[in-house]
Parts: C-alpha cells; sequence; structure tokens
C-alpha cells in the first residue's frame, strides 16, 4: 500500500492596534479575560517556555501593558481569521496567546518550509480516479487502524510523528496488525532529504526510510526527544525492526484527489504552520479524534 502526503498552507495578515483606543471598560474587561488565560494556560506556557519574558529595564507597569497588548493584538488576529474562515473555530484557549507571529513561526518552524515545498514536488503524483469523488466519508479513529494521539513535547519532531501516524494505518488496513512504531528511531535515524531530528524535517523522506529500513516497535525504543528536546543518537540497531507491509510514498494534489486518498487511509499532511491562523485554530473533538503532523 502506498502512502500519501498532501502540503496545506494557512495564511495570516497581520492587525494592529493599540489597546490604547480602547476605553476604560474595555481594557478593563480586556484584563479580566488576560487574568483568565494566564490562571487556566500560563503555567502551560511557563512550562513549554513560550510565556514572554520582561525587557531587561523594564517595570512592572510596562510589562503588564506589553502582555495586554499581545494579548489583543491575538484577539483581532482570531476576529479576522473568522471573518475569513467562517466555517473554522479560532481561539486563545492555549498557551501560545501571549506569542507575536513571528515568536510562533520561530517557535513550531525548524528547516525551510520552502526548501520543503520545492522538494515534496519532486515526489511522484499519485495516480487516482478524482472523477465525481465525494468528499472523505470514513472516519478511520473510529476504526481499528489508527492509534491514539501522541504529543511530540519540546521537540520539533511533528514530521516523524506524521509519517509513523500514516505507515501504521497503511500497514493495518494490508496486514489487520496495528502496531505502536518509534516516532524516536524515525526522530534520531531518519536525515535524509535534511531532516534533523528536533529542528524539523520532511514526513515524505521519513515515509522513505520507514518502507526501506522498518521500524522498532515504541516499547523496544521509547520516545525521549520530547522531554530533552535532543535529537538523539541513532539507536536504530538496538532493538529488532520489523518490516511493513507498505510501498512507495507519493504526492497528492488538489481537494479531490485529498478526499480519494482520505478515503482510501489516512495520509501524512504538511501544513504551514508559523502563522495566527494556525496557532489560533480549535478543532472539534467530536469530529477530529487525531492530529495533523
Amino acid at each position: 500500500m502506498k502512502l500519501f502526503g498532501a502540503l496545506l498552507v494557512a495564511s495570516a495578515a497581520a492587525t494592529k492596534q493599540s489597546v490604547s483606543t480602547l476605553s476604560a471598560d474595555e481594557r478593563s474587561e480586556l484584563r479580566a479575560e488576560l487574568a483568565k488565560w494566564r490562571e487556566e494556560f500560563g503555567a502551560a506556557a511557563e512550562a513549554q517556555g513560550v510565556m514572554p519574558r520582561a525587557m531587561e529595564g523594564s517595570s512592572p507597569l510596562d510589562a503588564e501593558n506589553d502582555a495586554l497588548q499581545r494579548f489583543y493584538d491575538n484577539k483581532l488576529a482570531i476576529e479576522e481569521a473568522s471573518r475569513n474562515n467562517p466555517e473554522a473555530t479560532f481561539d486563545y484557549n492555549h498557551p501560545f496567546a501571549l506569542m507575536t507571529q513571528a515568536e510562533f513561526k520561530k517557535f513550531v518552524e525548524g528547516v525551510s518550509f520552502e526548501e520543503s515545498r520545492s522538494a515534496f514536488r519532486s515526489v511522484p503524483e499519485a495516480d487516482l480516479n478524482v472523477s465525481g469523488v465525494q468528499a472523505a466519508t470514513v472516519d478511520w479513529t473510529t476504526g481499528k487502524c489508527v492509534n491514539p494521539v501522541r504529543n511530540q513535547g519540546q521537540c520539533g519532531s511533528c514530521w516523524a510523528f506524521s509519517a509513523v501516524g500514516a505507515a501504521e494505518p497503511a500497514h493495518c488496513i494490508v496486514t489487520g496488525e496495528l502496531l505502536d512504531l518509534s516516532e524516536q528511531q524515525v526522530t534520531s535515524c531518519s536525515t535524509a532529504s535534511g531532516s534533523a531530528g528536533c529542528n524539523g524535517g520532511w514526513p515524505y523522506a521519513a515515509m522513505t526510510y520507514v518502507s526501506t529500513t522498518g521500524l522498532c516497535l515504541e516499547k523496544d525504543y521509547p520516545y525521549t526527544s520530547g522531554s530533552t528536546s535532543q535529537t538523539g543518537t541513532c539507536n536504530a540497531n538496538s532493538c529488532t525492526k520489523k518490516k511493513l507491509s507498505i510501498g512507495a510514498t507519493v504526492r497528492v494534489k488538489g481537494e479531490a484527489a485529498l478526499d480519494a486518498a482520505l478515503n482510501t487511509q489516512p495520509p501524512s499532511v504538511l501544513v504551514e504552520a508559523g502563522n495566527s491562523v494556525w496557532m489560533n485554530y480549535r478543532s472539534d473533538p467530536q469530529l477530529v479524534g487525531h492530529q495533523l503532523g
């Protein structure tokens, strides 16, 4: 069974307005919202290293005004994203709400997305019959071939999780066997096409590595980069690698082709994530039971 890969891009335009233009009541309401956000997400923001630090020499009042402006900027970005995408949901209920778009972009992006886009075009395009294709109707999370959601932690290894997340169901669909495979092996050992562990990489290159090399089970080569933020040394020879019943990686082009691929198996999807649209996007857990990497 082939492995499908797709590329999605979200764009955002910056909106800027000073909190000083707000009325006293509006500023008071904004401070209350910020205080509630700190109660719910402040600790997580600190733990993940995404809570902005006050500039050296700044007063507590300056620091608070900066936080208030950041929070307000993000609220405006959410309003704009909602206007431009009326069928999607956006909010600030996450640890990144005080980050600027530039800070979030630096946080989530490793290797160059433009390089990824160029290299991705060299992957052979999937030969799919898209004439009369209907919107994807299969919910793979209700079947027996998708593992639970995983957390990559403090490591830019989404590409490795995405590759493994595509390989596991592809193998399961063919064999009926759902394996829990090692993302750490891919993170530490798949270095083709400039993949750089915790600094980012390419799912399509990782899927080629997976299909040719095979993967150890998660229990035999557990994931540690999420807590150490380090790529780690490749130890693929320390465990028995499982040869998977998967084939070549192919590229999906266009929405109809993506629907056709989704009706066949779960694909790997690359997303331009370094913008406020993606930062504030909220999926419905009743509709989406897994993450895209």
